[in-house]
């Protein structure tokens, strides 16, 4: 059973679907910080290769690349410390 990336509660769910959001806190789960492709600093921030740019790592997309990636805890300041990447880097 999958965990949500923002809360780490279990889902009530089998499958992940575009617009599946946790009971608890009402985050989006079909999103880049779910996927077991996102890494920030890859191009597009994702390890696939040529897909579309998201703006919003956080709220739903539609990429068919998507795949869960398990349980893991998200940094507190983690907005924070991709703000001055990019001060620091660019886009």
């Amino acid at each position: 059973m999958p965990t949500c990336w923002n809360c780490q509660k279990p889902l009530d769910v089998e499958k992940i679907y575009f617009r599946t959001i946790c009971e608890s806190c009402h985050a989006y789960q079909h999103a880049c910080i779910n996927c077991k492709h996102y890494f920030p600093g890859k191009p597009n921030d994702c390890n696939v290769p040529g897909t579309d740019p998201v703006t919003d790592r956080r709220t739903s997309n539609l990429c068919d690349s998507f795949e869960v990636k398990g349980p893991s805890k998200i940094d507190d300041n983690y907005q924070e410390k991709i703000d001055r990447a990019k001060k620091l880097f660019g886009d």
